[in-house]
């Protein structure tokens, strides 16, 4: 799972890729293409392709994919939990919004404390996954990052960070 920290006015724009149901072959050879500018040549070998059933590209061979037009980031959930608490707030609040001068005290707070090794974590290994641990020197990084991402939203027009 992860948290996604975004702008409460983020807009989206396409993005082309070529679905997967068109083949390896295919995939490759136009991976690098500007989908959006094809000619009707290439369009029409990827609908032949494609997969007339395929859910995501719906038989063209070219999936629209919206991706975010301005300031965005994505953590996993413990590395959003430590950052959270290692700023003031409540480890388990990984959805909500933030005031853009409420997350700049969030952030001068996180970096203004004496330590935050109370927030690390240590590697974890499970059956079926492995968590790369969060040293204090990760956190410091992170709240660097956080805090121009604070910057980049305030620069968007964004009055609120909404997270979840």
């Amino acid at each position: 799972m992860s948290v996604s920290f975004q702008p409460e006015n983020l807009k989206y724009r396409p993005s082309y890729w070529v679905c997967q149901c068109v083949g390896w072959e295919l995939e490759q050879r136009y991976s690098q293409a500007a989908l959006d500018q094809l000619g009707e040549l290439e369009k029409r070998e990827l609908a032949e392709a494609a997969n007339a059933e395929c859910r995501y590209c719906k038989g063209t061979g070219v999936e629209e994919i919206p991706e975010p037009d301005g300031p965005f980031i994505n953590w996993c959930n413990a590395n959003a939990e430590a950052l959270l608490a290692a700023m003031g707030r409540p480890a388990d609040d990984l959805c909500g919004a933030l005031s853009v001068p409420e997350a700049r005290r969030m952030v001068m707070r996180g970096r203004n404390r004496g330590s935050v090794s109370a927030f690390t974590r240590a590697d974890e290994c499970g059956d079926r996954f492995y968590s790369m641990g969060l040293g204090e020197d990760d956190i410091q990084a992170r709240l660097a990052t956080f805090g121009e991402f604070v910057e980049e939203c305030a620069a968007y027009g964004a009055e609120e960070i909404v997270y979840g």
